[in-house]
């Protein structure tokens, strides 16, 4: 990643949203320094990227990766209001668990069709503290959505629920992630190429891989990465 691409990024979105260094660190959480060392290109920490991306109102695929356009597309509006409309909560029992939603949102493990629709919280799942710690993820961004086909089996099975981390966007080869390609809503593992494109793969090989080129990049929209898998 860039730095100093990353920093004049970080500057012209605190500057759409009329914000300051002292007022954006606030709201991120951070302190102004930090947010002046982004800015300057002297912090490679990107923690507090995909924070900054939803209080500035841009595109955290244009914030982190300098892909896109600066404001969102309506397919990143429409799953970033899905994704971040549920509650997380602590458990009232002794157990001291986390009670995370479970989203009536369906990614296809296939090719992507009209009938991944989505309606509510469906319901929810307790997971320990523990969980998160070790994975060193935060509740907040840990989000349960639904598996449907069978392109990933047995790895992920039809009806399936899939966490993701929303603040992972950055593909790391092999890895699964939840995307939107096309608008169409998917489930597939990442594969960097040579000069800078990308192949989705299924885990059942009956399914064929998609290439997404640099030219097309814009088409690709990451969700989050897959951490965690329940029938």
């Amino acid at each position: 990643m860039n730095i100093e691409i990353l920093g004049d990024r970080v500057k012209k979105a605190r500057k759409h949203a009329g914000l300051t260094q002292i007022q954006l660190a606030k709201k991120v959480k951070t302190s102004q320094g930090a947010i002046s060392d982004i800015e300057n290109g002297r912090n490679k920490d990107s923690s507090s990227l995909y924070d900054i991306s939803k209080v500035t109102g841009v595109s955290a695929d244009w914030l982190l990766k300098g892909q896109g356009e600066m404001l969102p597309t309506e397919p990143e509006k429409e799953l970033a209001k899905i994704l971040e409309a549920g509650t997380v909560s602590t458990d009232d029992g002794s157990d001291d668990l986390i009670s995370i939603p479970i989203y009536d949102l369906y990614f296809c493990c296939g090719d992507g069709n009209g009938s991944c629709e989505f309606e509510n919280i469906k319901g929810y799942r307790k997971l320990p503290p523990d969980f998160f710690k070790d994975r060193n993820i935060r509740p907040e961004d840990f989000k349960l959505i639904c598996a449907i086909n069978d392109s990933n089996h047995p790895y992920i099975k039809d009806g399936d629920e899939v966490g993701i981390v929303v603040t992972d966007k950055e593909v790391k080869d092999g890895e699964f992630y939840a995307i939107l390609l096309d608008g169409d809503r998917m489930i597939k593992q990442i594969f960097r190429e040579a000069g800078g494109s990308y192949r989705l793969t299924s885990f059942n090989k009956a399914y064929p891989d998609k290439v997404v080129t640099p030219e097309h990049s814009q088409s690709l929209i990451i969700a989050g990465r897959q951490v965690y898998r329940a029938g």
